[in-house]
């Protein structure tokens, strides 16, 4: 199973629309905010996609701020970060029964590793604040393995 993650969109879903499309076949998209309307958008023109979306802080009251989603046998935390620090962060992870716990909102892309809870930030697929655009891939093969890569997008 293969699933992309984007975050800090703010309008432009460019790198998102050529990601899909360069990593063919993807069974799920994960946006973790700002702007939850472009994940909609990217929703609607790739119906066959199962989306996964929560608000950012640029977002208002248009949806939820946090959610676990399962991504083949996998559990992960997902929100947009402005309202977790990184204790939070394992802390709902861990109450969730989750491995990781995905987050955006700082526009620079990190992977991390805290109290046993794996911690990845795709960055900003239009406004990074550090090199390059970027958004995550989390790719599973069943229980057996699991891994998330970063990508730049020059």
């Amino acid at each position: 199973m293969r699933a992309l993650i984007f975050s800090d969109t703010h309008g432009d879903i460019s790198l998102c629309e050529k990601a899909i499309t360069a990593l063919a076949p993807i069974d799920m998209i994960i946006h973790l905010g700002d702007s939850v309307f472009d994940a909609a958008a990217i929703a609607k023109s790739h119906r066959d996609i199962e989306c996964c979306r929560v608000c950012g802080n640029c977002d208002g009251a248009a949806g939820k701020m946090k959610a676990v989603v399962d991504v083949g046998d996998w559990k992960i935390f997902i929100c947009h970060g402005h309202l977790h620090s990184e204790a939070e962060l394992v802390s709902e992870a861990k109450k969730n029964g989750c491995f990781a716990a995905l987050c955006g909102h700082t526009h620079i892309k990190s992977d991390k590793v805290v109290d046993g809870v794996r911690i990845v930030n795709p960055g900003s697929a239009s406004r990074p604040r550090d090199a390059a655009r970027s958004f995550a891939i989390f790719e599973t093969s069943g229980r057996q393995g699991a891994d998330f890569v970063l990508v730049d997008w020059m």
